[in-house]
């Protein structure tokens, strides 16, 4: 398998991270901090978010968003199951 890269990169700016995630770059952090992105730390206090952290989040919201489809849908196939 090769490098996984966003936007042609293997590690992203905070700010470039911000903008792929459509979210601010204090939720980066944030979610740098509590594991959820996997970051290089690049001299005094600088970070790279890697592409496959960014790229592992995004397909791990997808997942949460089909289940939570499901659960949703739940009700309507369960009276079409039952022929109501």
């Amino acid at each position: 398998m090769g490098i996984v890269t966003v936007n042609g990169k293997a590690a992203l700016s905070v700010p470039e991270t911000a903008q792929v995630l459509s979210c601010g770059q204090s939720t980066v952090r944030r979610m740098e901090a509590d594991g959820r992105l996997s970051s290089i730390h690049i001299g005094a206090g600088d970070m790279r978010i890697t592409a496959q952290s960014i790229q592992d989040y995004i397909e791990s919201q997808e997942e949460t968003n089909a289940t939570t489809k499901d659960h949703e849908d739940a009700p309507d196939r369960i009276a079409n199951e039952r022929g109501a």
